[in-house]
């Protein structure tokens, strides 16, 4: 839970140009991947944990989590998979856990 009097509003994109981005995966701070990003620069030093929102363009739906940095930043990432707070996963394992093509 956050409080509004500490929160920092550390960044903001929207409109990603990219097919990786226009399907989930960004890189945080990388302003040439997004038609629109606000005027928040990387900080210098993360706070131990980062709230990450994301709302899905044209529904007032989204997703998001707190994440430790420090556990994040410790993971070991093979190649063709992607960070979860589970644990690694393929993109196709990310899709089957949320059932993401389930949706005829």
């Amino acid at each position: 839970m956050s409080d509004p009097a500490t929160t920092i509003l550390a960044g903001m994109a929207s409109s990603p140009k990219t097919s990786e981005g226009k399907r989930g995966v960004i890189t945080l701070w990388n302003a040439d991947d997004f038609l629109k990003t606000s005027s928040g620069a990387q900080p210098k030093t993360l706070p131990a944990n980062l709230d990450i929102s994301v709302t899905f363009a044209g529904v007032e739906d989204g997703t998001g989590d707190v994440f430790n940095v420090r556990k994040v930043k410790a993971a070991y990432i093979p190649d063709g998979q992607y960070w979860t707070r589970d644990g690694s996963r393929t993109a196709a394992q990310i899709d089957a856990q949320l059932n993401c093509h389930d949706s005829n």
